[in-house]
């Protein structure tokens, strides 16, 4: 009978702990107050000018390290075609390697939020409930 009852406590536990890990997700949003003054307006557009940059060379680069993974999946395709000596090895062979497009450009959030301030500009977060609410 003890045996039956810390089976079910450790179930109970495990349970709980499994469970716990299911909860809400959550993302983080931000309200922007612009400056003020004249002067910290015309800085705070720099500052998108800045940011607008920054993203279109994180896209470039996610481009570009598309293209090279595609081009590097070709060749070693060529190369398992070439170097395979029978038909089923030829077979496993894959044309397909799945090369993911992926642009990083939270630096330039995280760089524009801190110009802005720099600006006079004034910045509240919040989070907000965007999964298991």
């Amino acid at each position: 009978m003890r045996a039956g009852l810390w089976f079910a406590m450790t179930a109970l536990t495990a349970l709980s702990l499994t469970l716990g890990g299911c909860g809400p997700v959550y993302s983080t949003h931000y309200r922007y107050t612009p400056p003020v003054d004249s002067g910290g307006k015309m800085c705070a557009n720099q500052c998108i000018s800045n940011r607008d940059q920054c993203r279109q060379f994180a896209e470039s680069r996610a481009s570009q390290e598309q293209a090279q993974c595609e081009q590097n999946a070709t060749m070693r395709f060529a190369l398992c075609l070439a170097s395979a000596r029978t038909d089923q090895a030829r077979s496993r062979c894959s044309p397909n390697d799945y090369c993911p497009r992926f642009v990083y450009s939270e630096h330039c959030e995280d760089s524009y939020r801190q110009c802005f301030q720099n600006c006079g500009g004034k910045i509240d977060s919040f989070q907000v409930c965007d999964f298991g609410c």
